[in-house]
């Protein structure tokens, strides 16, 4: 149980540095909502980036030129989903004290940017 006699939080009171075990659960529920929030945006970002490769295919419409639009549209909205998951994780990287281990800032980077080139290079082959 987390909660003693009381209603009050076992191991609540200073802890390391200081800090009240409150603060510490607060940070790492923080801490794991953000990193959810990566997930999403790069679950969107797929999506869309899906989405926008299937749409020759899956679409019937009578102009090819609308059909290449309303695919370009979609993977430039992967894009701003690849780039907003890494900025939002980002900023929070820098509010947060980081007392658990998280996701190295250069791995963030690096799968934002491959899956922002594999955008980049399907839109690229749509127009060509």
């Amino acid at each position: 149980e987390l909660f003693a006699r009381g209603g009050k939080l076992k191991g609540a009171g200073p802890g390391k540095n200081g800090q009240d075990r409150r603060d510490t659960l607060a940070e790492e529920r923080t801490s794991l909502a953000a990193e959810r929030t990566y997930a999403a945006w790069m679950r969107t970002g797929l999506a869309s980036l899906a989405a926008g490769a299937g749409a020759p295919r899956l679409l019937e419409l009578e102009s090819p030129l609308l059909v290449n639009l309303i695919a370009t549209v979609l993977m430039s909205f992967s894009l701003f989903c690849f780039g907003a998951a890494v900025w939002r994780e980002l900023s929070l990287e820098r509010d947060l004290k980081a007392t658990e281990p998280r996701l190295p800032v250069w791995l963030l980077i690096a799968v934002s940017a491959a899956l922002s080139l594999a955008s980049l290079a399907a839109t690229f082959l749509l127009w060509r």
